[in-house]
């Protein structure tokens, strides 16, 4: 990540992110001002091309801004993660038009992959794509849309239109005729980030909002947009840890046992479990990073590491979680401290689709020489 946008991402954060996290939390509204401030900052466009105006940087940026934001704001975290997801399907097979935008930081998209009838098993969407009068109608319901009436456009999947396969993918403006958000979103977690259920009853698109070929999208999924999704989730749970582990720093930093003369960071006990902590941050961090590593270089190992890396960093990220709320006892349980938002953003991606415990049936698949699906 060039230094001019780590530049612009930390003045984002300091001006505008950081300041309003605690509300965005609080009130569950949409991050609106932060995600315009990463606008401003080129950061939408980042893993756009440089040849239509973005930054052509690659998925160790992206996962450094969503590291960088996740200990500041989870909600906007999220928003950005669902966005660098979308954006990877849509460079590989979209429009010019749609590419140029979200290079020139004016358009917001996401994933809307989940759905009700087949709920966290993402690559078996039961949504259809009819032919209708030389255009097609699209009929789904959605169970988890990030951003969902937010965004500017959904990367939306359904059983293919014509040829055989598992899944088709589409882009769909969010104004869309037929398209219907229920919300709004009220979550344990990441209460700004507006997942919310998007019903789609008779949407008609063009057949060039296709993304790559009827039939093949989840094995443009899989190339494409899962390596962002399941990598940026990663450093989603790092960020988070790290933010834990610092507030379970100045914790047993600054709190003094008077009776005995010492911080609590003097006890053994409480060194003990700070440093279990610390070092599960520290493996987090490491795994990431060979994960990217083994990406960069097309490592033989490289799929595997992905399928792995989200389970590991989402548990990790839990244990963390419970790790500090207990480090810092009594007041951690007051918002005021900012663990308890954090503990409950960290509890979220254990259960985002694919779930840990796909992602191990998965892991398990993969190293049995198994098919996955």
């Amino acid at each position: 990540m060039s230094s001019d946008h780590m530049t612009a991402l930390d003045a984002a954060i300091e001006s505008t992110i950081a300041p309003a996290a605690a509300d965005t939390d609080r009130l569950g509204t949409f991050p609106r001002s932060g995600i315009d401030a990463l606008a401003r900052a080129g950061l939408l466009g980042l893993t756009s091309a440089k040849d239509l105006g973005g930054g052509g940087q690659g998925l160790s940026a992206a996962a450094k801004v969503i590291e960088r934001l996740a200990g500041t704001c989870g909600s906007t975290a999220m928003v950005m993660l669902m966005h660098y997801a979308a954006t990877a399907l849509i460079e590989a097979h979209g429009s010019e038009k749609v590419r140029t935008q979200i290079a020139r930081n004016e358009h917001l998209t996401t994933l809307a992959f989940s759905e009700v009838g087949s709920r966290s098993h993402f690559w078996a969407p039961v949504g259809t794509a009819s032919p209708d009068n030389g255009h097609v109608r699209l009929d789904s319901r959605k169970s988890w849309v990030t951003a969902a009436s937010e965004a500017d456009s959904y990367v939306w999947s359904t059983r293919p239109l014509q040829a055989e396969g598992p899944m088709t993918i589409w882009l769909v403006r969010s104004d869309s005729a037929g398209l219907q958000t229920r919300g709004p979103f009220d979550g344990f977690g990441l209460r700004g980030n507006a997942s919310s259920p998007v019903t789609g009853q008779d949407v008609v698109v063009e057949r060039e909002a296709m993304l790559g070929a009827d039939g093949a999208g989840l094995d443009i999924a899989l190339q494409t947009a899962l390596p962002y999704f399941l990598v940026l989730n990663a450093a989603f749970s790092l960020g988070l840890m790290e933010a834990l582990v610092a507030k379970a720093h100045d914790h047993l930093l600054g709190t003094r046992l008077d009776h005995l003369d010492q911080t609590l960071a003097e006890q053994p006990l409480q060194r003990a479990r700070y440093a279990q902590v610390h070092t599960r941050t520290d493996q987090v961090r490491a795994f990431l990073n060979d994960t990217l590593t083994a990406l960069e270089t097309g490592r033989e190992d490289a799929t595997l590491r992905v399928l792995q890396v989200k389970a590991v960093s989402a548990e990790a990220a839990a244990d963390v979680a419970d790790g500090v709320m207990r480090l810092c006892g009594g007041s951690a349980f007051r918002k005021e401290t900012g663990v308890e938002r954090l503990f409950r953003d960290a509890l979220a991606a254990r259960v985002m689709a694919p779930t840990t415990d796909a992602l191990q049936d998965f892991v398990g698949r993969a190293t049995l020489g198994m098919p996955l699906f």
